[in-house]
């Protein structure tokens, strides 16, 4: 489900992704960060210090 959410050619917020799966900010973040430790996707640092994230 938040892999279908990300794509390889774009960056998408963690609030994009929150609305297109449905579900809360932490849980968000929690399997974002999840998919990251596994090698799936990417968090990617944007202006004014804020961040998206990308499917590897």
């Amino acid at each position: 489900m938040f892999l279908n959410a990300l794509s390889i050619d774009s960056i998408k917020s963690t609030a994009t992704i929150m609305s297109l799966v449905g579900c809360s900010r932490s849980t968000a973040k929690n399997m974002l960060y999840k998919l990251v430790n596994e090698g799936k996707v990417k968090k990617i640092q944007i202006e004014g210090g804020c961040h998206g994230w990308q499917k590897i």
